[in-house]
């Protein structure tokens, strides 16, 4: 586990922690007093971080190369649920 500082847009939240789940990906766990904990795939947050937003929830982090794994900024873009699958 690793302690990583939030970054916009989950400024709000006060810390955060890269972990690997059960199915070997990354998440990151953040914290908050006011908002408690919530938990996000590392694809997700950084397709975040990178277009200053949160993604909606009808968008989705899609690995281009297939492999959940790979959460090289290069490798994830974002897709409506209908395109990803």
């Amino acid at each position: 586990m690793n302690k990583i500082t939030p970054e916009h847009p989950f400024t709000s939240y006060t810390a955060g922690y890269l972990c690997i789940n059960n199915k070997g990906r990354r998440v990151v766990h953040l914290y908050d007093l006011t908002y408690g904990r919530r938990t996000v795939s590392y694809a997700r947050y950084l397709l975040s971080v990178k277009i200053g937003r949160e993604l909606l929830d009808e968008e989705q982090a899609d690995h281009i190369d297939d492999d959940p794994t790979n959460d090289s900024i290069d490798n994830i873009q974002i897709l409506t649920r209908l395109d990803n699958n």
